[in-house]
Order: structure tokens, then C-alpha cells, then sequence
């Protein structure tokens, strides 16, 4: 961000957050300041003489030249902030003048990247794609160093534990599994699926064809022992699945649903029901959380949702 105007007085302060104080060399100076994308403060440079000097418009062309015009008056004015060699006098009363800054401290650097996930962070950029981009920096002296950036990014779906009963289960299919008890790793449960044999706090680690690996959220199980009083809960049913307008659950009693999108944000929850309608959900991929009546998890599903 470029700004350009005036300031009088004894001088200004032109970054809040740190101070950065330019002084005044007549009745009011021209400036040009840099902030970068976050707002923070770069650098600010004084124009003019003794008369007043006054900076209307900046704009900045594709070779990150900075253009700046206005008016001043009386003069010598110094319009070369760094070094002090560009100096007029005005003709009249005002003249308009015309400047143009070049950075000539610049650099240029390339970064290969390869890199796993639905997305990539770099100085605040967010990249969901492969490609060739182009940042610009700015280096010590406020001058934009670029860098380009060569990015190989290998997509890869996060993984989601389904249960159904005590068996424990991805949505996603992977190249391999690690299932995890207390953080500690399960000896020899490398399939997708994992039937729970204990109370704990289970995790799966599994990685796709590229190579890319991720850990699932933790997944707490806490009735293992439990007598089960609901009879016939184990038979429970969900179709159809993929399904348009409705869904409907079988079991022996009714049960609760949470219908969840695959960020976890809940979209329905609806209590002793035997269906669901799903008139107004987008058509996609969400996950169906059901419950008993004491409100212990009894399956969890990806449900696929398609238009009539």
C-alpha cells in the first residue's frame, strides 16, 4: 500500500504502531510511505522545500516503478528523498511536478515446493493449487525482492473415523493405515477398519500414493463392558444411501441424528426420529452421527446426498 499527501507543523509520525518521524522543511512537505499487505509499516520519505509542496496521486506501474505528482512552490524543492540531487524552483505562484522512484536494490529468488494437504500458507498467501506463482517481498532497504514459487501440492482428504458399533472405520480410502490407542501404536492394526477392544482414546495415521501422511482427530471410546440394554440397536440401518429427498432409520427404537458437513459444522439434529428429510441440503458429502436414547454413539456414516 502507497500512500501520498501532505503534512505542516513541526513534523509527523507516520508508523502508529513504532514511531517514524519525518520533520517539516516548510510551511507543509510532500510524503510517500509504504505499508506492506498487513498494514505494517515500510518506510516514508519527505519532498519539498521551504514553500508549500503538496503530493495529490501515486500509482505504481507492473515494474514496481512508483509515479507520484502534485504542486509546489517557492523552492529550491528536493524531490530525491535519498540523495538530494533532483532540486527546483518553481516558475509561478505553483507548478505541478511529475516523479518517478525505481528500486535499484532488488532480488529475485525461486523456491521449489513440494507440499501435502488441501492447501498451502506462504507469507500469508493461500495456495490451492499446483503451479508457478509470484511473491513480492519487501527486503531491508523497502525495495520488492520477488520470488518464484514452483508448487507441487498433492492433495490429500483428511481422515474421518466412522464407528459402527465398536468398529471404528475411515470414510476415505488410503494406502495405509496405523491405528493408534492412547497415542501408543496398535500392534498389527493396519486396516482401514479397527475393532475396539477397550476403553481409550483411538487415532488412525494414514497416508495416500504420494506419500503424503496425516492423523485423524481423536476418537474417544468409553463403553466397552457396558451391558447394552437396547436390544436389536446393533441391526440399526440407514438408507438410502446415496439419497435424495429423505432417509429413513431402522432400529428397534428411535434414535438421534446429527447430520454434519466435512468441516463438522452440524447442518440438522433432530431427536427420536425414524427419518430424515433432506429437502434442503445441498447435494454433497456429510456425515450422520446416531445415538441411543442414553446418548451413547451407536454409528457414524458418510452420507451422500445427490439431486433428485
Amino acid at each position: 500500500v502507497y500512500t501520498a499527501g501532505y503534512y505542516g507543523g513541526k513534523g509527523a509520525d507516520f508508523d502508529p504502531g513504532n514511531g517514524y518521524y519525518l520533520p517539516n522543511a516548510g510551511t507543509v512537505d510532500a510524503f510517500l510511505s509504504k505499508f506492506g499487505p498487513s498494514g505494517d509499516f515500510i518506510w516514508a520519505k519527505r519532498m519539498g522545500g521551504s514553500g508549500s509542496d503538496v503530493a495529490t496521486s501515486v500509482a505504481v506501474d507492473p515494474f514496481r516503478n512508483i509515479y507520484t505528482t502534485g504542486y509546489f512552490s517557492g523552492g529550491p524543492a528536493d524531490f530525491d528523498p535519498d540523495n538530494g540531487t533532483a532540486r527546483f524552483t518553481s516558475l509561478g505562484s505553483r507548478d505541478i511536478f511529475i516523479n518517478k522512484m525505481i528500486c535499484t536494490d532488488t532480488s529475485s529468488s525461486v523456491l521449489n515446493l513440494e507440499e501435502c494437504g488441501e492447501e498451502f500458507i506462504l507469507n500469508g498467501m493461500v495456495y490451492t493449487e499446483g503451479g508457478t506463482y509470484l511473491q513480492r517481498w519487501p527486503n531491508v532497504s523497502g525495495c520488492d525482492s520477488s520470488v518464484i514459487i514452483h508448487l507441487v501440492l498433492h492433495k490429500m482428504i483428511a481422515p474421518q473415523i466412522t464407528v459402527n458399533g465398536f468398529e471404528l472405520s475411515t470414510a476415505s480410502a488410503y494406502k495405509t493405515y496405523q491405528w493408534l490407542l492412547n497415542d501408543e501404536l496398535i500392534p498389527e492394526a493396519n486396516d482401514k477398519s479397527y475393532t475396539v477392544r477397550e476403553n481409550g482414546i483411538y487415532k488412525v495415521i494414514v497416508s495416500n500414493e504420494d506419500g503424503c501422511t496425516d492423523t485423524s482427530d481423536a476418537y474417544i471410546v468409553d463403553n466397552v463392558g457396558i451391558e447394552r440394554t437396547n436390544q436389536g440397536i446393533n441391526d440399526l440401518q440407514v438408507y438410502p444411501n446415496p439419497a435424495n429427498d429423505i432417509i429413513y432409520i431402522s432400529s428397534a427404537e428411535p434414535v438421534h441424528v446429527v447430520l454434519t458437513d466435512l468441516n463438522g459444522r452440524i447442518l440438522r439434529k433432530e431427536y427420536n426420529i425414524t427419518s430424515l428429510s433432506l429437502k434442503s441440503i445441498p447435494a454433497g458429502v456429510y456425515y450422520l452421527r446416531v445415538s441411543g436414547r442414553n446418548g451413547m454413539l451407536i454409528k457414524s456414516i458418510e452420507l451422500i446426498k445427490i439431486n433428485p
